[in-house]
């Protein structure tokens, strides 16, 4: 089930995309929270389902979690109940038009995750680039931030 609008104040909305566990459990996704501020997202931790689920937000009216709109995401840790939706948060917004990389902001350790992961989906990259989309080579990339405990992260 997707709770959506647990806070709204001064265009400031969060989203639980996901409250599960490790547990297969199949009415849960995997952990992960949204936080829009001023229609741009951020999204914390990302377990299994988090692409979906961010898309079932935006078919009910949060439009800046759309997946061409998932441009940021922070790991709080690195379990994989928290991390096994990574790769799909990082290709299924490549495909479906984000053209600027991910940033990635996450503890020691998140950048080797997600060199690996591009490395494991070298040859599905190389197709989606060079091959038979034409995709945006800028969608491919992950910038990550690797954080100590303290300010991680200032936007707007």
């Amino acid at each position: 089930m997707l709770l959506l609008l647990l806070l709204s104040w001064a265009q400031t909305q969060v989203v639980l995309l996901g409250t599960g566990t490790p547990n297969a459990d199949p009415l849960r996704s995997g952990p992960s929270t949204a936080i829009v501020v001023n229609g741009a997202s951020y999204v914390v931790d990302l377990g299994p389902g988090v692409v979906r689920r961010a898309a079932a937000a935006a078919e009910k009216g949060i439009q800046a979690l759309a997946p061409a709109n998932l441009k940021t995401a922070f790991l709080t840790h690195l379990p994989s109940d928290h991390t096994a939706g990574l790769p799909d948060f990082y290709l299924m917004p490549a495909v479906l038009d984000r053209h600027t990389p991910l940033k990635l902001i996450g503890p020691k350790g998140t950048r080797s995750m997600a060199r690996h992961i591009q490395a494991a989906c070298k040859e599905d990259i190389d197709n989606r680039v060079k091959k038979l989309e034409k995709g945006d080579p800028a969608s491919y990339r992950i910038d990550v931030t690797e954080i100590q405990p303290g300010m991680v992260y200032k936007g707007l």
